[in-house]
């Protein structure tokens, strides 16, 4: 999607090249800055070819949400943001969680704690299997938890 996003734009900045207009000189000047952020967030990901999620019995690994030791984690909740379902991590500690994270997933998870859900959070549509799976594997690595 943000391949498609990026190209996309692109398309529109190479349509606006004979037109100097300065409507069309600023929408493509956007276009051009969308495009380059679609690209960094999206290239690491095509190209890495890391699991999103890895679960193992000293915590969870998320391609963006970093590492989170159960010791850190109080409860898991399923919840809904937008229609979108998501599995949230209830934290002791979620500004030290915040503090460690990359600028720009900060800057998100930031948001997320201000609209009322915890700051980590995975969203159903990145995972390749269903929450009720990813819930499984997490109770199978470690059994003491709480799911809310």
């Amino acid at each position: 999607m943000l391949v498609f996003i990026a190209v996309m734009a692109l398309v529109g900045v190479l349509l606006t090249v004979n037109d100097v207009s300065f409507v069309r000189g600023v929408l493509g000047a956007v276009l051009v800055a969308c495009s380059g952020f679609c690209i960094y967030v999206g290239a690491p990901r095509l190209i890495g070819r890391r699991p999103e999620l890895i679960i193992t019995s000293d915590g969870i690994e998320h391609v963006d949400q970093g590492r989170i030791l159960w010791t850190d984690i109080d409860s898991v909740r399923l919840n809904r943001m937008q229609g979108q379902r998501i599995l949230e991590f209830v934290l002791h500690h979620p500004d030290t969680y915040l503090a460690q994270l990359p600028w720009f997933v900060r800057t998100t998870s930031r948001f997320m704690r201000a609209s009322g859900y915890s700051p980590a959070a995975i969203s159903a549509w990145t995972l390749p299997v269903p929450l009720e799976t990813v819930l499984e594997a997490m109770r199978r690595h470690h059994p003491a938890l709480t799911v809310a």
